[in-house]
Order: structure tokens, then C-alpha cells, then sequence
């Protein structure tokens, strides 16, 4: 969670207001969901090893 409050939310705007998101911010939410599904695949691929022994 700190990686997605860090990176890919959006500071609080006002409703009348419009949230611009950049390519900065494109390439950072981009980069950080990458590394979160790499360490999931991780995670999934030692869940079934372990079950499949």
C-alpha cells in the first residue's frame, strides 16, 4: 500500500477541479504495478511448489 500511496494517487483535488495526470506519473504508477505483479507472481509461483510436493 505505501508503494501505490507514494506513487500512484493523485493529490486530493477539489470537485470542481480536474486531476491532470502526467507522463511522469503515467511511467511511475506503470513502473511500481510492475514490480507489485512480479512479487505476486513470486509469491503464487513458491504457494504452488510448496503445495505440489
Amino acid at each position: 500500500m505505501r508503494t501505490a500511496k507514494s506513487t500512484a494517487y493523485a493529490s486530493p483535488v477539489a470537485p470542481s477541479q480536474t486531476a491532470e495526470l502526467d507522463r511522469t506519473y503515467e511511467t511511475n504508477a506503470r513502473k511500481a504495478a510492475e514490480e507489485r505483479i512480479a512479487l505476486a507472481g513470486a509469491r503464487l509461483a513458491n504457494l504452488l511448489n510448496s503445495l505440489l510436493r
